[in-house]
């Protein structure tokens, strides 16, 4: 007793049936509340983490599997959500090295055009950064995104001072973005109860009473 809510999660549910085994014991008997609440509560919180887990590596699979003009076009929904505007995927042929084109505007003054290119593979490497840094004019900011991992070399290209800088999205850092932004997703919130038995007890109460007739109430 104590929790009411829906639980959707096969893993919390089995976290909980394990965790409270043999520790159901009436009130009638004992007088008190079941013991091992404590845990219980660390039983649900490594569910809940064991299920944000699998979630995160279901959505990986899923990504790694899209087709490649379907990941450019997740990639849009996700600038859309970052706040990005006139955010346009290109054609499939022609793009000169630029998968999508976006628009960020800096505290409501500031409009920085910005060219995107997309990789959905395991690894990208300094080439990749070079080739999108030769597609942009004097006026444009660069963007590579990727499912998978970069290379030092392409870390490295990125974030030389004599070039211009290139942002670096890759994979996990795309997962926790669509997580947060609720991509893919979506946020299943539980009502939990704690117990606060102290709140109830009789010399609680009676104060309450107390402070009830003090007050003219």
């Amino acid at each position: 007793m104590g929790t009411n809510f829906p639980i959707l999660s096969e893993d919390v549910v089995t976290a909980l049936e394990k965790a409270i085994e043999c520790r159901l014991i009436s009130f009638s008997e004992t007088g008190s509340p079941t013991p091992g609440i404590g845990d219980v509560q660390v039983a649900v919180d490594d569910a809940i983490k064991r299920a944000r887990h699998h979630i995160s590596l279901t959505l990986r699979e899923y990504i790694s599997a899209m087709d490649p003009i379907a990941f450019q076009w997740l990639v849009r929904a996700l600038l859309i959500k970052l706040g990005y505007t006139d955010v346009t995927v290109s054609k499939a042929s022609g793009d000169g090295g630029v998968d999508v084109r976006a628009t960020l505007v800096g505290n409501g003054i500031a409009r920085i055009r910005t060219c995107i290119q997309v990789k959905r593979q395991q690894s990208v490497g300094a080439p990749v950064v070079q080739n999108i840094r030769g597609s942009l004019s004097a006026h444009e900011a660069g963007l590579l995104v990727t499912s998978g991992q970069f290379t030092s070399g392409a870390i490295a290209e990125a974030n030389d001072s004599q070039k211009l800088p290139i942002t670096l999205i890759n994979g996990a850092q795309l997962l926790e973005l669509l997580m947060k932004h609720e991509i893919g997703v979506e946020t299943v919130h539980l009502t939990h109860y704690r117990l606060k038995l102290d709140e109830i007890s009789r010399e609680k109460l009676e104060a309450f009473v107390e402070e009830e007739s003090t007050s003219g109430c």
